[in-house]
């Protein structure tokens, strides 16, 4: 009964049966027995595994989902480590980002350098540093700021624990000994507010809105899960948010993206893609807002 006159056309798939399987295995044992048509969410190993069976394809697209590390580096952060610039530089040389896309992600990421998704209005990563992956130059800059021997503090994460563990095995590499704390988002989101949390490994879909407003400042602006606190960061943002003219809007957010690059406020590190896995006969394709 679905509006005929619409400019969708009529639907072709009449009923549609939606399974939560925890178990990723049992997922792909289902696709493959016929129990089921489509899986989101196909983790990369199981994906290229996917691409070796007959009667199986598998899709992969880039998402505007980005993926970053937060640092607590606000006054009253409970980690002064954290506040010292040369520390939150040193994390961000310590990270392989290339690495990580290649072997981790997979196909449809991309290695980021600014707090927010490329295709949104605003966003950019002219003018802002880029810490390339150099673990000896972030052992100096720990050596510098008073850590030759590095130092433990917590990591908080939700998703992707793998990619989590990465990170954990790369800051390790360079002195920094990070014990994960594995967590529903909700938790994590609360530590964070409460000012408990020292460095989260997150992710920011930005409500598929394609714009730097829906990406940033959530983090930046001093809303309630901004850990740097940074005025002049926060005035930017609201400068580029609160005009209608493009060229000012830009500029805005550009000299915003740039400060809190050039302060290693956070660790930016790439766009997460989506794998997804159907039998051969279903035809679909994938969409940068994760909905297919």
């Amino acid at each position: 009964d679905y509006f005929k006159q619409s400019p969708k056309p009529q639907p072709k798939i009449q009923k549609i049966e939606i399974r939560f399987i925890p178990d990723r295995q049992t997922q792909l044992a289902e696709l493959l027995s016929g129990g089921a048509d489509f899986l989101m969410h196909v983790p990369k190993d199981q994906a290229d595994q996917g691409k070796k069976m007959p009667g199986l394809q598998v899709v992969s697209g880039e998402t505007m989902r980005i993926v970053f590390m937060q640092i607590n580096s606000q006054s009253s952060s409970p980690y002064p480590m954290l506040k010292d610039v040369r520390v939150r530089r040193a994390i961000n040389h310590a990270i392989d980002r290339q690495s990580m896309v290649k072997n981790l992600v997979g196909e449809g990421s991309r290695v980021l350098h600014t707090i927010c998704f490329p295709a949104q209005v605003g966003c950019t990563d002219e003018g802002a540093p880029r810490y390339e992956y150099d673990p000896s130059k972030a052992k100096k800059l720990l050596a510098e700021a008073g850590y030759p021997n590095g130092f433990e503090i917590p990591l908080g994460a939700y998703r992707e624990r793998h990619q989590t563990e990465a990170l954990i095995g790369y800051l390790k590499a360079v002195g920094i000994t990070a014990s994960l704390s594995f967590l529903q988002y909700a938790a994590l989101r609360e530590q964070v507010r409460g000012n408990k949390a020292a460095l989260t490994h997150q992710t920011w879909g930005s409500f598929s809105v394609n714009d730097v407003s829906a990406a940033t400042p959530n983090y930046f602006a001093f809303e309630g899960e901004d850990i740097t606190r940074d005025p002049e960061v926060r005035d930017l943002l609201a400068e580029g948010g609160n005009t209608v003219d493009l060229n000012r809007r830009k500029q805005a957010y550009k000299k915003a993206l740039a400060l809190i690059a050039e302060r290693a406020y956070a660790v930016p590190l790439y766009t997460l893609p989506v794998y997804y896995a159907a039998t051969a006969g279903l035809v679909f394709k994938s969409y940068p807002d994760e909905i297919p």
